[in-house]
């Protein structure tokens, strides 16, 4: 048996979403600040509504341990996602969208019902990311 017939991804939180999200609607407010559509009071409420809509939106990445995937596994050339309910999904194919040094994208596909999740670099330990780049080439 090959040891790349059967690989189990557990996956953890990620700082990097944290750091990723925190950017993206820093630089929409700066944006928006920079416009000179809006008034110094509409800065201030804007900014409280970006903040409570960051918060709102990352509430899981804050609180609980960040994803709602616990583990990817790929055993003899069939995908199961196991979440925190305890459900799987299973899926029977896997191609990688985009992978760099921050984070992974892969789609998984069971007929019509398409997955996409994005695997941050510290979310996954580095020899699994490597096992599974290899499987995801062949």
């Amino acid at each position: 048996m090959s040891n790349l017939s059967v690989l189990k991804l557990e996956i953890s939180s990620s700082r990097y979403l944290l750091i990723f999200g925190l950017i993206v609607h820093g630089v929409a407010l700066v944006a928006f600040s920079e416009s000179g559509l809006a008034l110094s009071f509409f800065y201030l409420i804007y900014g409280l509504i970006i903040i409570n809509f960051f918060f709102f939106v990352y509430k899981d990445v804050l609180i609980t341990s960040g994803t709602s995937c616990i583990a990817l596994v790929y055993d003899h050339g069939s995908w199961q996602l196991h979440a925190k309910d305890g459900k799987i999904q299973k899926y029977l194919s896997c191609r990688c969208l985009l992978d760099n040094s921050i984070f992974t994208l892969i789609e998984l596909k069971n007929g019509s019902v398409i997955k996409r999740l994005m695997l941050f670099s510290d979310q996954i330990v580095l020899e699994k990311s490597h096992q599974l780049k290899v499987i995801l080439k062949n």
